[in-house]
């Protein structure tokens, strides 16, 4: 999704849903820190793992509460193991 909100409107329709959220801390409309505060507040969504990707400083990083971060500039094989983490991967 390009943003929280968007995000947040495809999780409401989504199932099942997903296994884990990527989230960018820094979007447009609807930042990373507005959609952890609002699936927090959502029961269907509290449980999926979010990790967020961002560049920021760990003290603001951490004010969103992600379950795990990856540090850009992303590298792929940290994200595929990031991902198999959380994800059970066929």
């Amino acid at each position: 999704a390009a943003n929280g909100q968007a995000a947040l409107e495809n999780l409401a329709k989504m199932e099942p849903l997903p296994c884990l959220i990527l989230l960018d801390l820094m979007m447009p409309v609807m930042d990373g820190w507005q959609f952890m505060e609002k699936k927090r507040l959502d029961p269907r969504l509290n449980a999926i793992p979010v990790v967020a990707f961002s560049a920021l400083e760990e003290r603001k990083i951490s004010a969103a509460r992600t379950d795990d971060v990856i540090r850009k500039p992303i590298n792929p094989d940290v994200m595929i193991k990031v991902i198999q983490k959380y994800c059970v991967l066929n």
